[in-house]
């Protein structure tokens, strides 16, 4: 299993054009029936001050991760003690591992085709005596 992060932005714009819904913690795409575990998350992009003494820049925390740090997030903004971060809202979708498809068997190769009935003995030079008398 890995997650895989989803900018609010995003979801809006999948929302916007029927092809994604959020429900409660559930994510469906449109067009298939599986309902993806979402929960709300931040990307924290850009330390505004202090200094990251809690290694959050460039990583992905769900909201109760970082209420578990005693950090605040406000919109696009989120503080701990004394950091102030920029931070992109959206979701943490657990994504489940493709399962292989089932075997299935290989088509049958073609026949191979037939090979050309070799022309009689002699009829090779002559068609290039032809050939040749024509060009010359």
């Amino acid at each position: 299993m890995s997650d895989l992060f989803l900018p609010q932005n995003l979801l809006e714009e999948w929302a916007l054009s029927e092809r994604a819904d959020v429900q409660g913690s559930a994510l469906f795409i449109t067009g298939d029936n599986t309902a993806y575990e979402v929960k709300e998350a931040v990307h924290i992009v850009k330390v505004e001050s202090g200094s990251d003494e809690h290694k959050l820049l460039g990583k992905v925390k769900t909201l109760e991760q970082m209420t578990a740090l005693g950090a605040e997030v406000l919109s696009h903004s989120a503080i701990a003690e004394e950091s102030a971060y920029e931070v992109v809202p959206g979701y943490r979708v657990e994504v489940l591992p493709a399962q292989a498809p089932a075997a299935t068997p290989a088509p049958p190769k073609p026949a191979p085709k037939a090979a050309a009935p070799a022309p009689p003995a002699g009829e090779d030079e002559d068609l290039l005596a032809k050939f040749l008398l024509k060009k010359m």
